[in-house]
């Protein structure tokens, strides 16, 4: 379920960040890698019912959108090799964010609930996965925003430094995918083999 949920948040945030950040296509200038990670993104975020692409995109735009920095995931997205350095800077940015309130969580999870009731009856992974990840927001900031007293650098960019270091492959968002699917690959055998 992580992997869905983290597959559909960069799919949402890739699609709609444009159109938050009031960019068209014509002013908007990106890599090949980027555009073909946005062009990847909107063909699955087409499967989306209107409801449930509008439900989206509303979040990115609200409230939701800040405190959680959704729109800071389209460097993750775009990185055209590790993500290191876009991942950490997101991290940053979510964490330096005020956290979402009680208050902002429940309107998102009724624009999530109400936008994509058809998406979500059907099974839709996307739908699902976007109603877990605002479900359990609490929960993710606490995971990436915990750091190293040492010298308070956050964990979870710190561990995939590790895992890229030792492995010698860049981390993708592939390799993530791949990492919490339980797919073996060079940084998968590399978080293995992390001590304890």
């Amino acid at each position: 379920m992580i992997s869905a949920a983290l597959s559909t948040l960069l799919v949402l945030s890739a699609s709609y960040a444009p159109a938050a950040l009031g960019q068209t296509a014509a002013n908007t200038t990106t890599s090949s890698s980027s555009t073909a990670s946005t062009s990847s993104a909107l063909g699955l975020a087409s499967d989306l019912s209107s409801g449930c692409q509008a439900a989206a995109g509303g979040l990115l735009t609200s409230d939701f959108g800040a405190c959680s920095n959704i729109v800071g995931l389209v460097s993750v997205i775009g990185a055209s090799g590790s993500i290191l350095t876009p991942l950490t800077n997101w991290v940053s940015g979510v964490c330096s964010a005020t956290p979402c309130t009680t208050d902002t969580l429940k309107q998102a999870n009724q624009t999530v609930s109400t936008g994509c009731s058809s998406d979500i009856q059907k099974n839709s992974v996307i739908a699902v996965a976007l109603q877990t990840i605002v479900s359990n927001y609490n929960g993710a900031r606490d995971m990436l925003c915990t750091q190293y007293t040492a010298n308070s650098t956050f964990c979870v960019p710190s561990i995939l430094g590790n895992i890229q270091t030792a492995s010698g492959s860049n981390i993708t968002i592939n390799e993530i995918v791949s990492l919490v699917s339980g797919n073996v690959t060079p940084a998968g055998k590399a978080f293995a083999n992390v001590p304890s």
